[in-house]
């Protein structure tokens, strides 16, 4: 019919689609920050693919914290308790004989994965932040009987959520060599003010200072942590609350 024949011109004219129209390719859709990049896929195909989420926060905030990884709790067989930073990657709930539930929580650090368990009363009291993908701190118990190893968590923080309510005095020292565009890409700008950020370089034997605390902050802290191991950098951090 022709009210048909009509309908179906409508939805295929060509007019409708054109290719020259920016709004068919680019969408104004803020870019995903690299955390929920990486939660993202981890949600779609199973694991960490580019990079670890651990990996985005600077290793001296874990050594200034006393954050451990498997490899520490292995090696010292003294370990009562220790803190340990991790991404969930799966949750199995049970229930005992009771009826109470308690649950392992199968978590990725940056080295290795491991199990975590958790009992009832905890397991109510950190629900809300026990779902795959989210980063945590988590503080353990650590029980050993022969070669086994059972950890046992006692309290879960957000990890971002820690890290970035720390003040932080942040010092990066580059060698005299360093390029221009090595300088560029460790910062971004930035309309936050709470931590503070000191640059020193030398140039004709005297050492510069630069303060870019009011508006720059570090563009990513993987890149500081490749800087450093490639001794194009020094950095350190003061954290306080």
């Amino acid at each position: 019919s022709k009210l048909n024949n009509d309908n179906q011109s409508l939805l295929f004219e060509d007019s409708k689609n054109l290719f020259s129209d920016n709004n068919l390719f680019f969408q104004n859709v803020p870019d995903w920050s690299s955390g929920e990049f990486l939660k993202n896929e981890l949600e779609v195909i199973g694991f960490y693919f580019s990079s670890h989420p651990i990996s985005l926060f600077p290793k001296n905030y874990f050594e200034g914290n006393n954050i451990l990884n498997w490899k520490d709790i292995l090696e010292n067989p003294d370990l009562k308790n220790a803190k340990i930073a991790a991404s969930i990657l799966d949750v199995k709930e049970r229930s005992n004989k009771d009826g109470k539930k308690y649950a392992f929580l199968t978590v990725s650090t940056l080295e290795s994965q491991i199990e975590l368990s958790i009992f009832s009363d905890k397991l109510s009291q950190f629900r809300h932040l026990i779902k795959e993908g989210n980063v945590l701190l988590f503080n353990i118990d650590i029980s050993r009987e022969n070669e086994n190893i059972r950890l046992i968590t006692r309290k879960i923080e957000d990890f971002d959520k820690t890290f970035q309510s720390k003040k932080k005095i942040i010092n990066i020292y580059l060698q005299p060599d360093s390029e221009h565009e090595l300088i560029k890409a460790l910062f971004k700008k930035s309309d936050s003010h709470k931590d503070k950020l000191f640059m020193y370089l030398t140039r004709n034997g005297k050492l510069i200072s630069l303060d870019f605390s009011d508006a720059y902050q570090i563009n990513s802290f993987n890149y500081l942590d490749r800087l450093l191991k490639a001794k194009k950098i020094d950095y350190s951090f003061d954290f306080s609350q």
